[in-house]
Protein backbone atom coordinates (compact mmCIF):
# COMPACT_ATOMS: atom_id res chain seq x y z
CA UNK A 1 0.00 0.00 0.00
CA UNK A 2 1.07 3.56 -0.90
CA UNK A 3 0.76 6.51 0.93
CA UNK A 4 -2.26 7.52 -1.24
CA UNK A 5 -4.19 3.94 -0.56
CA UNK A 6 -3.57 4.31 3.31
CA UNK A 7 -4.73 7.37 3.79
CA UNK A 8 -8.07 6.97 1.52
CA UNK A 9 -8.34 3.34 3.48
CA UNK A 10 -8.03 5.78 6.48
CA UNK A 11 -10.79 8.10 5.30
CA UNK A 12 -13.15 5.23 4.41
CA UNK A 13 -12.81 3.23 8.01
CA UNK A 14 -13.17 6.52 9.72
CA UNK A 15 -16.35 7.86 7.65
CA UNK A 16 -17.90 4.36 8.56
CA UNK A 17 -17.03 4.61 12.40
CA UNK A 18 -18.51 8.34 11.83
CA UNK A 19 -22.16 6.62 9.86
CA UNK A 20 -22.11 4.24 12.56
CA UNK A 21 -21.98 6.21 15.56
CA UNK A 22 -24.16 9.10 14.68
CA UNK A 23 -27.07 6.25 13.75
CA UNK A 24 -26.52 5.12 17.15
CA UNK A 25 -25.86 7.86 19.56
CA UNK A 26 -27.95 10.82 20.13
CA UNK A 27 -26.05 14.44 19.41
CA UNK A 28 -26.49 15.40 23.13
CA UNK A 29 -24.48 12.59 23.62
CA UNK A 30 -21.79 14.23 21.55
CA UNK A 31 -18.30 15.93 23.05
CA UNK A 32 -19.00 19.24 21.39
CA UNK A 33 -23.16 19.40 21.17
CA UNK A 34 -23.91 22.96 22.51
CA UNK A 35 -26.49 23.28 25.30
CA UNK A 36 -28.88 26.13 25.18
CA UNK A 37 -27.61 27.67 28.65
CA UNK A 38 -23.63 26.55 28.08
CA UNK A 39 -22.89 30.34 28.77
CA UNK A 40 -24.66 30.42 31.78
CA UNK A 41 -23.00 27.33 32.62
CA UNK A 42 -19.73 28.59 32.40
CA UNK A 43 -20.49 31.74 33.79
CA UNK A 44 -21.87 29.81 37.09
CA UNK A 45 -18.76 27.65 37.13
CA UNK A 46 -16.14 30.87 36.80
CA UNK A 47 -18.63 32.70 39.68
CA UNK A 48 -18.45 29.59 41.74
CA UNK A 49 -14.88 29.20 41.23
CA UNK A 50 -13.80 33.24 42.27
CA UNK A 51 -16.08 32.85 45.43
CA UNK A 52 -14.58 29.96 46.83
CA UNK A 53 -10.89 31.37 46.18
CA UNK A 54 -10.97 33.03 49.75
CA UNK A 55 -12.46 30.29 51.83
CA UNK A 56 -10.25 29.87 54.76
CA UNK A 57 -9.29 27.41 57.07
CA UNK A 58 -10.44 23.78 57.34
CA UNK A 59 -13.82 24.46 55.29
CA UNK A 60 -11.26 25.41 52.03
CA UNK A 61 -9.11 22.85 52.34
CA UNK A 62 -12.06 20.09 52.04
CA UNK A 63 -11.60 17.77 49.41
CA UNK A 64 -14.62 17.91 48.30
CA UNK A 65 -14.05 21.52 46.94
CA UNK A 66 -10.85 21.34 45.95
CA UNK A 67 -12.57 18.82 43.49
CA UNK A 68 -15.71 20.92 42.61
CA UNK A 69 -12.92 23.86 42.12
CA UNK A 70 -10.61 21.96 40.28
CA UNK A 71 -13.92 21.04 37.24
Amino acid sequence: MNKEERNSFRKEIIGKLEEQWAKSNRPEDDLFYYHPSEDKIVLSHALFWVMTQNIKGKVGKEKYLLLLRQY
